[in-house]
């Protein structure tokens, strides 16, 4: 069903995803490591969950948001119980090589075994050893064959983490060539400066990876994703109502399914109200970041007055000096900037910068 909110894993429940999935396939074949990019809402979940449901290769999926979901906060031990249960979804995927590779991994420091579940350990004095359970993942695809896909899902959250995730991946890369790694990012901006690849010090300095950049619907394709959506819900609607939808949505399918699953399931056909709901639900993901930082109260002038109309950066800086009263120093008034499109918060189109998702930038004016 186009309109369920839960990211897909069937390939008929995607829309228009059949080039996103053969790229992907692409880049899992040809090379180490592959980057699935776009901003938040463009199907990225969707379309790894669907590619690791059908293409048969054995996998690992980690997902960083359950961590914090799950501990409040990005931390090691929520990251070594996401691993614990990625390996134990691993050997129950794949029974008929579960004696062997549990036989492979049952001497490594920190790893405890029971039944058919796998539990790492995350206390300093005993911590799980992830370059040895790579190894034997290594030893056994090689043995098999075949390639194994390890996957993290917003890849960019687990920046808080004692561990030294790039020099993993470089290990990866460097020795183990039957591992493939794929992360998906929605803020792509801060992946790239985890991944440091330009950066001389950094260990995947030169290394090439693979991007999988989704893209917007257009306007007739978000047309026809609304209009197949309400027949599979049996619900009629006006092609008029279609096209004012998208004219307020554009063609951000999270926001489009989201359109179509609050009138098929709570027969509202106020598009206002729809639009209402969302923007407020953009606005309280957006507030949890600015609370959080130092600059709160300098990101949502900025975000407020961009919001009203794309502005060049003079003209933002200009706005933000009004406010406060005092000049800005050009360096810092910069860096906020560039950390707001890191976020994916707001784009530089031409001379102007502007936010892109016109559900967020109606939430700012009207909420923030």
């Amino acid at each position: 069903m186009y309109f369920d909110l839960a990211p897909k894993s069937r390939r008929e429940d995607l829309f228009n995803f059949e080039d996103v999935l053969e790229r992907l396939k692409h880049g899992i074949e040809s090379s180490r490591i592959v980057a699935v990019l776009a901003p938040r809402r463009y199907g990225k979940t969707s379309v790894l969950k669907t590619f690791l449901s059908e293409s048969g290769y054995p996998h690992l999926f980690i997902d960083a948001r359950r961590i914090i979901v799950s501990e409040g906060f990005m931390n090691i031990r929520g990251f070594m119980v996401e691993l614990s249960n990625a390996l134990t979804n691993f050997i129950r995927e794949n029974r008929s090589l579960l004696d062997r590779f549990i036989e492979s991994i049952k001497d490594i420091n920190g790893v405890e075994i029971s039944k058919s579940s796998i539990k790492l350990s995350w206390s300093k004095r005993n911590r799980a050893d992830i370059a040895s359970i790579l190894d034997r993942l290594q030893r056994w695809a090689s043995e098999q064959g075949q390639r194994i896909i390890i996957a993290f899902d917003e890849f960019q959250e687990l920046r808080p983490l004692p561990v030294k995730l790039t020099h993993m991946l470089a290990y990866v890369y460097d020795n183990l060539p039957n591992i493939v790694i794929v992360v998906t990012g929605s803020q792509i901006g801060l992946l790239y400066d985890m991944l440091s690849l330009d950066d001389p010090s950094s260990p995947l300095y030169g290394r090439p990876i693979y991007e999988v950049r989704l893209r917007r619907l257009s306007r007739d394709e978000a047309i026809e994703f609304l209009r197949k959506g309400f027949e599979q819900t049996s619900i009629k609607v006006e092609e008029g109502f279609l096209s004012k939808a998208v004219e307020k949505l554009d063609g951000i399918i999270g926001w489009l399914t989201y359109f179509g699953w609050c009138v098929s399931t709570e027969h509202d056909l106020s598009i206002e109200n729809v639009l209402e709901k969302a923007s407020r639900q953009a606005v309280n993901e957006i507030e949890k970041f600015l609370k959080a930082s130092r600059s709160e109260r300098r990101y949502k002038v900025i975000l407020k007055t961009v919001a009203e109309k794309p502005l060049s950066w003079s003209l933002i800086k200009r706005a933000l000096e009004a406010r406060e009263g005092i000049e800005i120093d050009d360096k810092n008034f910069t860096k906020l900037l560039n950390q707001l499109i890191k976020l994916g918060f707001l784009e530089k189109t031409n001379h102007n910068y502007v936010i892109p998702d016109p559900i967020l930038k109606k939430g700012i004016n009207d909420l923030m």
